[in-house]
This record gives structure tokens, C-alpha cells and sequence, in this order.
């Protein structure tokens, strides 16, 4: 049913009145009654969200009080609260409704079980440890909606083997996926203009990274460090070979690099005795 207001969704709440999740009116169930028997059509877009396992208020999940192993989360929620999910080791498997349009930090941090997720393509921010700690996940999309992915999001997820991006996040943040042990490779989209310290560090069998253009990298630690086996880098324009200090690819750049005369990590030239750079000072 639509709000008469601002035309937005309306979903019944646990006290039985209705609410716009636009707008925030609020409607009497014996107004309702009256609408759906004028137009029954309208029923279809009623979303029941009555359960005690649920605290929804304004369109955000504030609370879930259930044990289930596998949840339905109602339609018409926009948001989910920081720490919703977090330390549930139970949960297995979650439905996040159409309407979802943020994810906020903690939201499902710790839970160990949980083994599939999908991500609804409204959602458009994916905030600070979202997902860290959830050990059993193994495979993520996050949908082309999303512009916002934040720090740590899928930390410590040592089973997570396969991640598709969004191609519209500007920006992998610190410790994003470091300690995703089981990543084999990633493919960086387009749109990343930063990857900043720690994002896939300790990624152990990351063996692979598409690289489409330069990024942007700190300069107070590298994104790749001890990922022991990335050993091919693939970047089909030139790009500063620091981003993957701490790895064999590295290594074997460096190797190169100093033997032309030039120095690895900022490209400048190297002097001729004592293979210090003439530009950042570092000496090989």
C-alpha cells in the first residue's frame, strides 16, 4: 500500500498501525482496513513486519531479538543498525529485503556460520567491519549500487575465496580484506582511485590482481603486504610498483629495477655508487 502523502511504501508495524517508510506518516489499522476494501489490490504491497524478533523504527532495524538459523530480514527496512548481528555464531543464512539501502558498521561482524549473503542491488554503503569475522562465508558480490565500502569490512573472512566488486566504489579501505586467507585473485575495477594500507595484507594464497590503471597508495604501508604467493600482476598501463611491496612480485621487480639503475619504489634514478635514489633518498 502507498502513502497518500509522498507516495512512498507503507508497512504495518508491531503496534499495528502503519507507517510510510518515506515519509514517516503513520495510519490508523481501522484506515488501512478501509483503503485495502476500496482498492484490494493495494494488499500486494504491504509488508507485515509484526514480529517481536524485529525493533524497526523509520525504516531501520535497530534490533533482532530471534535465534533462528536462517533469517528473513522484513521487506520495506532501509538500513541496518551498527551491531545488529554481531557474536549471532548460529546464524547461518540471512535475506536482506529489496528495500535495503545501507549496511552499517558491525552489522554482521563474528558470525561464524553464516555461509551465503546476498547482497540486494539497492544497497549503496557497506560501512566499517560489516562482515569481518565471518569465517564461513566463501563467495561475495557486491552490487554495482554500491558506492561506499568502508575499512575492515571483510576482515579475518579466512574462507572467503571468491569477490566480485562494485564497479562503482572509488575507494578500498584499510584492512578491507586483510586476513581473507582462502582469496585466490582479485580484479580491481575501473572506478578505484585508492587503495589504502592493509586492504589485502595477509591475503596468503592471493596468487593474482588485475590491476586496471594506477591507484593511489599511502605511503605509510602497503596494500599487499605478506601476500607470500602474489607472484602476477596484470596492469595494462604503467603503474608505481610499490603498490605491491611486501610481496614476491615485488621482490622480483625491485630485482629489475636496480639493475637498469632505478629505484623501485619511487622510479627515480639511482646514483651510480651506493644505489641511493637521487629522488626520495632510499639507498639498495
Amino acid at each position: 500500500m502507498h502513502c497518500e502523502i509522498c507516495g512512498g511504501q507503507i508497512e504495518i508495524q508491531a503496534n499495528g498501525k502503519g507507517m510510510c517508510t518515506t515519509c514517516g506518516t503513520t495510519y490508523s489499522i481501522e484506515y488501512l482496513r478501509k483503503l485495502l476494501h476500496n482498492n484490494p489490490t493495494q494488499s500486494n504491497h504491504i509488508n507485515p513486519i509484526n514480529s517481536n524478533d524485529f525493533e524497526i523504527v523509520a525504516g531501520t532495524l535497530k534490533k533482532y531479538r530471534g535465534n533462528s538459523r536462517r533469517v528473513i530480514i522484513p521487506e520495506g527496512v532501509v538500513e541496518i543498525a551498527d551491531y545488529v548481528f554481531q557474536n549471532m555464531s548460529y546464524l547461518e543464512s540471512i535475506q536482506l529485503p529489496t528495500t535495503l539501502l545501507s549496511i552499517r558498521d558491525n552489522a554482521f561482524s563474528e558470525c561464524k556460520s553464516l555461509k551465503e549473503i546476498v547482497i540486494p542491488k539497492n544497497v549503496n554503503s557497506i560501512r566499517w567491519g560489516a562482515f569481518s569475522g565471518c569465517t564461513s562465508l566463501t563467495e561475495i558480490t557486491i552490487p554495482n549500487s554500491v558506492t561506499y565500502l568502508g575499512s575492515y569490512v571483510f576482515h579475518e573472512c579466512r574462507n572467503l575465496k571468491k569477490v566480485t566488486l562494485s564497479n562503482n566504489i572509488k575507494e578500498i579501505g584499510d584492512g578491507t580484506f586483510e586476513n581473507c586467507k582462502s582469496l585466490l585473485n582479485i580484479s580491481i575495477p575501473e572506478s578505484v582511485e585508492i587503495i589504502k594500507k592493509s586492504a589485502f595484507s595477509s591475503c596468503e594464497n592471493l596468487k593474482e590482481v588485475y590491476l586496471p590503471h594506477a591507484v593511489e597508495v599511502p605511503t605509510d604501508g602497503s596494500p599487499f603486504s605478506w601476500c607470500k604467493q602474489l607472484k602476477k600482476v596484470i596492469c595494462p598501463s604503467h603503474f608505481p610498483p610499490r603498490i605491491f611491496i611486501g610481496t614476491p612480485w615485488y621482490e622480483n621487480k625491485s630485482r629489475e629495477l636496480i639493475q637498469n639503475g632505478i629505484c623501485p619504489y619511487c622510479e627515480g634514478r639511482l646514483s651510480i655508487f651506493g644505489k641511493k635514489c637521487k629522488t626520495c633518498g632510499k639507498s639498495y
